[in-house]
């Protein structure tokens, strides 16, 4: 009898402890994903004849609960919860250091990617002097703040203050997804005055100015060849 409350306990113990181990591992492996189709159904069960709930778009950050052959179950805003076909969500099961401590380049290549991804659905809004959104408007630094803060980094208010976080980069090291910073004062003595998200090939993505939109630019001639300050990198 001794021997068999033994074996009952031990096999006890053992299934408790191979629950915890999967659970681990499920939370290390899941993490959250990015949307990568450009309008995506979200399901109540997983399949496609299943109830739509809403729609999610490219660039989209979604936390990814978990997985069942080809669907992923998902959270968005804590406001919606339901099934998405793996296809068009990309998982994403580690963070990149945002204190300057090494990351996999790849993962910050990817995320710089998904970055300017996420900027370009901005292509048009209108400049609005201290717009923070894409139903009112942006300015420059209100629209970088924007499209960092939806991958979780967090930029200050104004294109100044800005220009002192991340890690200083020269011109000719610049990569995509870095803040490049101008003085557009007419001054031209160093001041920052503006701010945009480098793209590649000295090409560059910002809220232009009063009376213009969210547009590309390039830093290699012309006016924001004169008046380019700095290069930070943000994404490290």
């Amino acid at each position: 009898m001794r021997f068999l409350k033994q074996v009952i306990v031990c096999a006890v113990v053992m299934l408790v402890l191979s629950s915890l181990t999967v659970l681990t591992a499920s939370a290390e492996e899941l993490t959250y994903g990015i949307v990568t189709g450009s309008c995506v159904n979200i399901r109540e069960e997983s399949n496609t004849s299943s109830e739509i709930l809403g729609q999610l778009y490219r660039g989209e950050k979604v936390t990814v609960l978990e997985r069942s052959g080809d669907w992923v179950r998902m959270s968005y805003n804590d406001s919606i919860q339901g099934w998405m076909h793996g296809d068009y969500i990309r998982i994403r099961s580690q963070e990149v250091s945002r204190s300057g401590g090494q990351a996999d380049r790849s993962t910050v290549t990817s995320l710089a990617s998904e970055l300017l991804e996420y900027s370009k659905r901005f292509l048009g809004v209108p400049y609005k002097w201290a717009g923070t959104s894409p139903k009112t408007g942006f300015d420059c630094s209100g629209f970088t703040q924007y499209v960092f803060k939806h991958f979780d980094i967090d930029l200050n208010r104004i294109a100044a203050d800005q220009s002192r976080q991340g890690e200083q980069i020269s011109k000719q090291d610049l990569q995509s997804g870095d803040l490049v910073f101008f003085d557009t004062s007419g001054k031209v003595n160093g001041q920052i005055t503006h701010v945009g998200i480098y793209i590649a090939d000295g090409k560059f993505i910002h809220a232009s100015s009063p009376g213009s939109d969210v547009k590309y630019d390039t830093i290699n001639d012309g006016f924001y060849q004169r008046t380019y300050v700095a290069g930070r990198r943000i994404i490290k």
